[in-house]
């Protein structure tokens, strides 16, 4: 058509066509079917999203499931790992596996940084249920050791011991930290920033043993300066260093002078320097061989003697020894009970004692019970933690005392996981890693629906890919 001029009428008389109505009707019949096309359209991509969101829950049980079994998940390359030869082995018996592995695209989500954020999401869900039964339990104690790993760095495994709501000691493994050195200082930091890491609530730290590291207060002075200056202080206040410095006093106040004139003298008739004379080796002063080595079995058993005093009489074991005697002692109560156990109500526990001693000569329980024996009796009748309640506090506090070695035996999940060919790993990745070998019956318990949603929101390709 080229007549312009005459488009008007050409356009009015094409409207009035035969044709023109035809194509009016045929457009009003198809829509409904164009409609249902694009539901078609639509039915396809999420059924497609479907498969892919199979395919991702796949990749996350793999990834776990190594995890758990301590085994690697990458190789010397992406085609010889661990993860992807599993993933190839689940392809034959799962279809949405292996057209999630045939894929022309090289979106996989199986390469390492996707590997590290998986691991990293589920074991931040395991430490948020250790914190979750920890805060619970609202008395804890630390349990902490240190191990050198086959690069020779060295590792803070960290160990929380609390009761549940059974009352049944639980220690929890909290994940490895690398220090720079083991100063006391250094570990002490390490230790702070766990927890804080590790914790969404304010968890308050209580010394109780002194075979752990103790937490200290909070302070405006570094620990450091704080240990120094709390040494000078009570050295000074000392009698003995007063003494010390009167007598040094008297005795070296003209040795000065004095000095200054021998030297003097000395230079003038020019003498040989003073040199300070090697100390002769003294003559033995035993006779026989029995004096010898009874001398010698006295100076061993008086050492051991001395270190048992020094192991034992400490802070920590008197503060076990309290627990002790108001367990066991019915009518003892001490006047530093309110201070060492500001929880306790001491009107109510001289009560309680002389209620509990009833308990026993009505069940015809025997005096005199040590502690181990009054805990088993509260754990065999859980009654008695309602009505004996500052007597449940104490056991509560005795219980939670560290007194395994939880700490070591995550030394062997190291070995295991961090080994001469996976020597090169991150200490993100081999903590979290850690965690997860450890706490593998936990991984049943998780949410992985909730992990894996949120997951797929961190970024538009994921929400794409699977939703």
């Amino acid at each position: 058509y080229c007549d312009w001029r005459k488009g008007k009428q050409a356009c009015d008389k094409h409207a009035a066509s035969s044709h023109h109505k035809d194509c009016i009707e045929s457009k009003i019949r198809n829509s409904t079917e164009e409609v249902n096309l694009i539901s078609r359209v639509n039915r396809h991509v999420i059924e497609k999203q479907n498969l892919n969101y199979k395919a991702l829950v796949t990749i996350f049980d793999a990834v776990l499931y190594l995890a758990k079994q301590g085994m690697a998940l990458r190789g010397h390359t992406f085609a010889e790992s661990n993860l992807f030869e599993t993933m190839k082995l689940l392809s034959n018996h799962a279809s949405h596996v292996e057209k999630w592995m045939n894929r022309e695209t090289k979106y996989k989500f199986m390469n390492h940084e996707i590997q590290d954020e998986i691991l990293k999401m589920c074991a931040h869900a395991i430490l948020r249920q250790l914190v979750s039964e920890i805060s619970k339990a609202k008395i804890f104690s630390l349990i902490v050791d240190e191990t050198s790993d086959i690069t020779r760095k060295e590792q803070l495994s960290i160990c929380i011991r609390y009761l549940n709501s059974d009352y049944l000691p639980q220690e929890v493994f909290l994940g490895l930290y690398e220090v720079e050195n083991t100063s006391a200082d250094s570990l002490f930091q390490t230790i702070k920033a766990a927890l804080l890491s590790s914790t969404d609530t304010n968890l308050s730290l209580r010394p109780l043993c002194p075979t752990r590291w103790d937490v200290c207060e909070d302070s405006t002075l570094d620990t450091a300066t704080r240990g120094q200056a709390r040494s000078h202080l009570f050295s000074l206040e000392a009698f003995s260093t007063y003494f010390m410095l009167r007598l040094m006093e008297r005795v070296l106040i003209n040795a000065k002078a004095f000095t200054s004139a021998v030297m003097d003298k000395a230079i003038e008739l020019k003498l040989e320097e003073p040199t300070v004379r090697s100390q002769r080796r003294l003559p033995s002063t035993h006779r026989t061989a029995v004096e010898y080595y009874m001398a010698a079995y006295s100076s061993i058993f008086e050492q051991a003697s001395s270190s048992l005093v020094e192991r034992f009489d400490k802070k920590g074991f008197q503060f076990i020894e309290a627990i002790e005697n108001l367990l066991c002692n019915d009518d003892t109560t001490t006047d530093d009970t309110k201070e060492k156990f500001p929880e306790l109500d001491c009107a109510n526990l001289l009560l309680e004692k002389h209620q509990f001693k009833l308990y026993k000569t009505v069940n015809k329980i025997q005096d005199n019970l040590a502690v181990d024996q009054v805990c088993e009796i509260f754990l065999k009748n859980d009654t008695l933690f309602l009505t004996y309640p500052n007597h449940a506090a104490l056991i509560r506090q005795y219980l939670t005392l560290p007194s395994t070695s939880c700490a070591e035996r995550s030394f062997s999940c190291l070995r295991r996981i961090k080994t001469y060919l996976r020597s090169t790993m991150r200490q993100e990745r081999l903590n979290h890693l850690c965690l997860i070998n450890v706490h593998s019956k936990r991984i049943q318990s998780l949410n992985k629906e909730k992990i894996i949603n949120e997951f797929i929101g961190k970024n538009a390709v994921r929400q794409k890919t699977f939703k």
